[in-house]
């Protein structure tokens, strides 16, 4: 919730997502068969109050905030559907909030490397 103060175990996660980098961004990258590496992102908050309830959402797959000069047609085709844009293909394309609270979930158990190498 945004008003709610973060504990030191919610403040780790956070800063923790964010050096790990966007969920969807990740995914898309093993679905294109390319690199990856992280960027920085938003916290998304799958239930709207609970701060350990949260995954990494880029600029674009969160609020739909285009990279580059890009138009939506090229934004989905480079890195996929937007969640504030294009919410059906979202949810079609990485599943369901909790599906990818689990991914992140894993992903915070692993390191940065071990997540580029697979």
């Amino acid at each position: 919730m945004y008003g709610k103060t973060k504990t030191k175990a919610e403040e780790r996660r956070f800063l923790n997502i964010q050096d790990r980098g966007c969920v969807p961004c990740y995914l898309e990258s093993k679905l294109q068969e390319r690199d990856w590496s992280p960027e920085p992102c938003d916290i998304h908050h799958t239930d709207g109050q609970d701060h350990l309830k949260t995954y990494g959402n880029c600029p674009w797959h969160h609020r739909g905030f285009r990279k580059f000069q890009f138009d939506d047609v090229e934004m989905v085709r480079i890195f996929g559907p937007s969640m504030a844009r294009h919410p059906a293909k979202y949810r079609a394309r990485y599943g369901s909030e909790d599906s990818l609270l689990a991914i992140q979930n894993k992903m915070l158990v692993k390191s940065v490397e071990d997540l580029a190498r697979n």
